[in-house]
Order: C-alpha cells, then structure tokens, then sequence
C-alpha cells in the first residue's frame, strides 16, 4: 500500500489559517469540513473564553462592591466557554481519529504523541485568538506571527507523522459533549 498524501487526509494549517481568517465561514468550502467547522469554533470559543477571563479580572480589581449576580453572570460565560473549547478538541480528535482508522494504517509501533491533535490546534488556535484579539487579523512582521508560523510548522509535520504511521495518537475523548 502506498502512502496517502497527508494534506489530502487532515487539512493543513494553510487551511486552517484561511477559514480563520474568512470574514463569513462556509464550512462547504473546504476540505474536511467537520475538522475545520471546529478549528473556528475553537477560535470563537478562546475569544469568549479571554473575554470572561478579562471581565473576571476586572471584577477581582475593582474597588466598589461586585453583586453574586455579575459574578455569576461572568463564571458561567467563562464555563460555558471553557466546555465549548473542550468539547471542540474532543470533536477534532475523534476526526482525526476515524480518518486514521479509514487509512488502515499500523501504527501501534510508532511513538505515541503526549496529546490529541485537538490538543495541539487548539493551543495554536489560543494563540491565534490571542494575536487577533484586538484588531482581529494578524499584523504581518509581528512576534505572534513568527511564532504562529513556526507552530503552523509543527502541526503540519505532526499531521505527516500521523497519516504515515510515523507517530499514534491517544484514543479521543469518549466524554465529548455534542455542539450544535
């Protein structure tokens, strides 16, 4: 058998970085729909998730006197965002998981990873947010950018790992929370 084109199996960071940067998301658009339907849904949980992080720091910092019903308000956005963001790295690893199973590839000698590949995107995809968070597009001769591209590196070659049986990835979640 020979080997399948990685980019053809799990879409590439290029990919990735084009439905996040697309000002109206059509999922149809792209290889592996389901996959990158959820790289932005990623992105929109990590801006919810910094906003919540940002208000619960206000909050703390204040000097006048904060009501139950703010902080609830807050520390339910800020959990909602934080299950979503679960949830979605859950739904990234099961992909990439029946795509492996689908390529009937051995792997069981090959060095198992330390995380998902949900785990991997979303970090890179925390980052993303991060970089974005005021301007929402990246500025092109920034820190953040390099490092960006650097991790974009890292998820492609770990992708080429995984579709040539090169690295096995840990069994996905069985917990993971459906999103509508």
């Amino acid at each position: 058998m020979t080997q399948p084109d990685w980019y053809e199996q799990l879409p590439s960071a290029r990919t990735l970085w084009r439905a996040l940067r697309t000002p109206v998301f059509d999922p149809s658009d792209y290889p592996h729909p389901e996959m990158v339907a959820a790289a932005v849904g990623l992105l929109d949980a990590h801006y919810r998730h910094k906003a919540a992080v940002d208000q619960l720091t206000r909050i703390t910092q204040s000097s006048t006197q904060i009501e139950e019903g703010e902080w609830r308000v807050v520390s339910d956005f800020f959990a909602e965002a934080s299950r979503d963001i679960a949830a979605l790295i859950a739904r990234v690893d099961t992909f990439a998981h029946h795509r492996v199973l689908a390529l009937g590839l051995d792997s069981s000698l090959a060095a198992m990873h330390p995380c998902g590949l949900g785990t991997v995107l979303t970090r890179h995809i925390r980052r993303w947010a991060l970089a974005t968070a005021q301007t929402g597009t990246l500025i092109p001769s920034s820190t953040a950018l390099t490092i960006l591209v650097e991790e974009a590196s890292g998820y492609n070659r770990l992708v080429e790992q995984v579709i040539t049986g090169q690295v096995h990835l840990p069994a996905p979640a069985r917990t993971a929370r459906t999103l509508s």
